[in-house]
């Protein structure tokens, strides 16, 4: 008799290995990078291993995996009419798992448990504390040398993050993680409005004190969502609250020195714009970067000038402008949707943008409030900020957006079962 591999090893505990390697990995924002590799690659092995079936490579799932990461097989063929192959190549190994966590969720991972969801929450939520106050320590740190009397000024906490060893807290990136746990908070059925609104305005300060406009901005436009599409009221008293919200929110943007730009048009599309100021702000910088990327990809639109090109052209771009300093620290898009249409054109950034809108559908129409909040919050974000185009952003994106999915999916499985029953 010729002995198969379920002869010797135990599948139930290697699944539930894998599950503790998935449940680990919400975990992530605290992980240096090598550890972070090592957790994703022992989560793989373990899904793959516990979960190869052939049947699973059907028609429908194979449209699944397809629809979510078409636009990834584009950016990647555009490595090939790059002249920078390395760089394009390393774009790509840090943009991994955009392919590595649909093929599992889609193929590997039947479904998600409830149990195994819940932890992924609560040790997120945990990580995240954790990293706030990782952020606090360095930021006491710094008010050491600058004063404590500059403890409200929001470069503070935004050196802060930037000072954490081994970890990339990246201010947009931490404010990422808490309008999750803003989410998480909001759809819990177990803490009372009260003690929720304090969590909500506490985490949403901080948010501000980090100056992330782009998720600030998310997350009012989130809840006015969730208020006129999920809430049920009089469509008058939605609309007037709405209002209200959407009010005080751009009073407070207007107001704010934290998180208000004065904004010019007229400044995204003039090619005479110079720098002026010895420490430039965030907008002068994005103004600079706009135009040089309209320079760039001025008639690539197509198939764009390859992802291993983009920054480089942006580079020569800033340093022909006589920004040395933005090509030395070589400045990206600070953009998503404009580095998928600069490298790869509109195919890529097309298909990232259906898969994006249909997700949202779905979950929509699931009803998924923290799902729905989440990628509302995402898609706009990715207009201010190169997201998966970093290790820790990618792993974030691409794992929440599949849990969400996967969720979905167990949903739609219970269904059926419960139909032929």
């Amino acid at each position: 008799m010729i002995k198969t591999p379920d002869m010797f090893v135990n599948k139930t505990r290697i699944k539930n290995l894998r599950n503790f390697f998935l449940v680990l990995l919400s975990s992530f924002l605290i992980m240096p990078y090598g550890m972070l590799s090592v957790v994703t690659i022992a989560f793989a092995a373990l899904s793959i291993f516990v979960g190869w079936e052939k049947k699973k490579f059907n028609k429908t799932n194979l449209k699944e995996f397809l629809r979510y990461t078409m636009f990834f097989f584009i950016l990647f063929f555009s490595v090939f009419y790059s002249q920078n192959f390395e760089r394009g190549f390393s774009i790509i190994g840090k943009m991994s798992p955009l392919i590595i966590f649909p093929f599992l969720f889609v193929f590997m991972i039947e479904e998600l448990d409830k149990i195994i969801y819940r932890r992924i929450k609560y040790v997120f939520f945990s990580s995240v504390i954790i990293a706030i106050l990782i952020v606090l320590y360095y930021a006491f740190i710094e008010l050491r040398i600058v004063g404590f009397e500059k403890i409200f000024y929001w470069s503070t906490l935004a050196r802060a993050t930037k000072s954490v060893p081994f970890l990339d807290f990246h201010p947009n990136y931490i404010s990422l993680y808490i309008s999750l746990c803003i989410y998480f908070i909001y759809d819990s059925r177990h803490i009372a409005w009260v003690v929720k609104m304090v969590l909500i305005l506490i985490m949403t300060a901080f948010i501000i004190l980090l100056s992330s406009r782009a998720v600030f901005i998310s997350i009012v436009i989130s809840f006015i969502c969730v208020l006129l599409l999920f809430v049920k009221a009089n469509i008058k008293a939605k609309i007037s609250i709405s209002l209200v919200i959407l009010c005080i929110g751009i009073y407070f943007i207007r107001t704010n020195d934290y998180i208000y730009t004065d904004i010019k048009l007229s400044d995204l599309n003039n090619s005479e714009y110079q720098i002026e100021s010895e420490t430039p702000s965030s907008y002068e910088i994005r103004i600079v970067i706009i135009n040089c990327f309209l320079k760039v990809v001025s008639g690539e639109y197509l198939l764009g000038v390859g992802v291993g090109d983009l920054q480089d052209n942006l580079n020569d771009c800033y340093s022909d402008r006589g920004e040395v300093f933005m090509k030395d620290d070589s400045y990206n898009t600070h953009n998503n949707y404009l580095f998928f249409l600069g490298s790869s054109g509109f195919f890529c950034l097309g298909f990232f943008v259906y898969m994006m809108g249909y997700e949202i559908r779905k979950v929509f129409k699931n009803k998924k409030v923290i799902a729905f909040m989440m990628l509302v919050t995402l898609s706009i974000a990715l207009m201010f900020e190169n997201i998966l185009v970093r290790s820790y952003g990618v792993t974030f994106f691409s794992y929440f957006f599949l849990i969400f999915y996967l969720e979905q999916k167990t949903q739609v499985i219970k269904v059926k079962y419960y139909d032929k029953g």
